[in-house]
C-alpha cells in the first residue's frame, strides 16, 4: 500500500512540474528584464526554467535584478549559452543552477563599464567589488569556481590554476602554491590586467558547464524536452519597454517643453496634448519595467497640478511653476532607476543616479531648446491661424474689452509669453505674440483669447 501511495505522489509531481524555455537574446535591458519575471512566476521547485542566453550584455542594474530573480527562484534554472553570455549575459547565467554551452560559445567578461569622452572606461574598485561579491555568491551555491567567477569582473586579479594528486582549483592568493616541489602543478591561469572570457571548452574543463551541444536543438532532444513546453518570448509589451527605456530621455525632454509651452500659452493646446502622451508614453514604460512606481507617479501628478495653477490660477509664473516643473524632473529621474536614495552597499547605485541626473540635465536643456525653438519659430505664426475666429468669438462674447483693439498699452511684467499690461490704469492678463517682451516695453493690442490680451512689441 506505501508503495502504491509513494507511486502516486511521485506521478502527481510529475505531472504538476512545468518545463519552461525563455529567450534571452539580444541587449539586457528592462524589456528583457519583464520576460524573465513573467516567466518565472509562480514557479515551483519542481519546474525547471531554461534559459536561452545569447547576448554581450546591457543594463548593469537590470541584469543584477534579473540575476536576483534567478537566485531567488523556486525553479530549478539552466543557462544554455547559444553564442555568447558577455558581461551582464555572464551575471545572468552564474547565477543559474546549472550552465551548458553551444558550440562557438564564450562567457564572461563582466567588468563594469561606462561612457565616457574617451569611450568606454572600466569603472573603479568601489563599483567592481560588490559586483565581484555577487559573482562569489553564486559560484558558490552553483558549484562554479569564484576565483575564475571574479576574474571575469576584475582585470587586476592574478589567478592560479593548481593541480594535485587529488584535485584541482583555483587561487589568487601567492601563499597558496604548493611549495614542495613534485607535489603539484601550478600556471598562471588569469593575468593581471586581463579579464577572464571562456570558450565552451575552457568552461567545461574549469566547471562552469556541465556539458557542450552542437545547437539548442540538440540539447532539447538530449534532455526529451517535450513539445508541450511553455517558450517564452519578447511580446509586444516588453518591446515597448524596451524601446520606452531607450527613449525614455528624449520623451521626457519632450514631455516637459510640451507641459512648459502649454503653460506660457494657454488654450494653444497642441502642445500640451503632445507634453502629456509623451510623459505618459515614459512613465507607463518604466512602470511596467518595474522602475516607475507610486511615487514617481505622485510626483508627477504633483507637478502638473502646481503647473496647472500657475496658468490658471496664479498669473505670471514664479515659485509655483518652477516647483512644478522640478517635481516633474525629479519624478523622471527616480523613474529611470528602480531606487530612490543610493545604498552604501551598492555603490553603483550612486553612479547610476548621477548618469541619470545628467541625462534629466541633458533632457531639460533640451526642453529649453526646444521651448525656444517653439516661440520663435512656430508660435509668432499662429496668431495668423487663429486670429480671425478668435476676434470673431471676442467681438461677440466680450465686447466690452474690444474697445481697446489696436490701442497701445505698456508691459507691467514680463511676457514671456505670459505676463502683465496695463490699460488706463488698470493691469489685464496678456500673451506675446513672440517669446518675450520685457517689463516696460510699448506693446499693441491685437486680439483676446481666454480672457488675455494678445500683444505685440512696438518697436522704437
Amino acid at each position: 500500500m506505501n508503495k502504491i501511495l509513494i507511486f502516486l505522489l511521485m506521478l502527481s509531481t510529475l505531472l504538476s512540474a512545468k518545463m519552461t524555455i525563455v529567450k534571452l537574446d539580444g541587449t539586457v535591458d528592462n524589456g528583457m528584464a519583464y520576460l524573465l519575471n513573467r516567466s518565472l512566476e509562480n514557479r515551483t521547485a519542481q519546474d525547471t526554467v531554461i534559459l536561452q542566453v545569447n547576448t554581450y550584455g546591457g543594463l548593469l542594474m537590470t541584469a543584477f535584478d534579473m540575476a536576483d530573480s534567478i537566485f531567488r527562484s523556486k525553479a530549478y534554472t539552466i543557462a544554455f549559452v547559444e553564442q555568447k553570455a558577455i558581461s551582464a549575459g555572464a551575471l545572468i547565467s552564474i547565477s543559474c543552477d546549472q550552465i551548458v554551452m553551444g558550440e562557438g560559445s564564450t562567457i564572461g567578461d563582466c567588468a563594469p563599464v561606462i561612457q565616457s569622452d574617451e569611450g568606454p572606461q572600466i569603472m573603479n574598485e568601489k563599483i567592481q567589488s560588490p559586483l565581484r561579491a555577487k559573482f562569489r555568491l553564486f559560484a558558490d551555491k552553483n558549484g562554479y569556481p569564484r576565483h575564475l567567477a571574479a576574474a571575469m569582473v576584475s582585470p587586476d586579479l592574478k589567478i592560479y590554476k593548481i593541480t594535485t594528486k587529488d584535485s584541482v582549483y583555483y587561487t589568487d592568493l601567492e601563499h597558496d602554491k604548493p611549495k614542495i616541489e613534485g607535489k603539484a602543478d601550478t600556471v598562471i591561469m588569469v593575468d593581471e590586467g586581463d579579464l577572464l572570457t571562456l570558450t565552451e571548452d575552457e568552461a567545461k574543463s574549469t566547471g562552469f558547464a556541465t556539458d557542450i551541444y552542437p545547437d539548442f536543438n540538440s540539447f532539447k532532444q538530449k534532455l526529451n524536452i517535450p513539445s508541450s513546453a511553455e517558450l517564452f518570448e519578447r511580446n509586444w509589451s516588453e518591446q515597448f519597454v524596451a524601446l520606452i527605456g531607450t527613449i525614455a530621455p528624449i520623451l521626457m525632454m519632450i514631455g516637459m517643453a510640451g507641459i512648459y509651452i502649454e503653460s506660457r500659452t494657454p488654450g494653444v493646446g497642441a502642445p500640451g496634448i503632445v507634453g502629456g502622451v509623451c510623459l505618459f508614453l515614459a512613465f507607463a514604460g518604466q512602470q511596467m519595467a518595474g522602475l516607475a512606481g507610486y511615487l514617481e507617479f505622485l510626483l508627477l501628478a504633483i507637478g502638473i497640478v502646481l503647473l496647472a495653477m500657475e496658468v490658471f490660477v496664479i498669473p505670471g509664473f514664479g515659485v509655483v511653476g518652477i516647483a512644478g516643473i522640478l517635481l516633474v524632473a525629479v519624478a523622471s529621474v527616480l523613474s529611470l532607476q528602480n531606487f530612490t536614495i543610493p545604498s552604501p552597499e551598492l555603490p553603483f547605485q550612486g553612479e547610476i543616479l548621477r548618469i541619470n541626473i545628467e541625462k534629466m540635465g541633458l533632457a531639460l536643456f533640451g526642453a529649453a531648446v526646444l521651448t525656444v525653438l517653439f516661440f520663435w519659430l512656430i508660435f509668432p505664426h499662429l496668431n495668423y491661424v487663429v486670429d480671425g475666429p478668435i476676434l470673431t468669438e471676442s467681438l461677440e462674447k466680450e465686447p466690452e474689452d474690444m474697445q481697446f483693439l489696436g490701442e497701445k498699452a505698456v508691459a507691467s511684467k514680463d511676457l514671456h509669453p505670459s505676463g502683465k499690461i496695463i490699460i488706463e490704469g488698470v493691469e489685464y492678463d496678456a500673451n506675446s505674440s513672440g517669446f518675450l517682451i520685457l517689463k516696460g516695453s510699448l506693446v499693441k493690442i491685437i486680439g483676446k483669447k481666454h480672457g488675455s490680451f494678445i500683444v505685440e512689441k512696438i518697436e522704437a
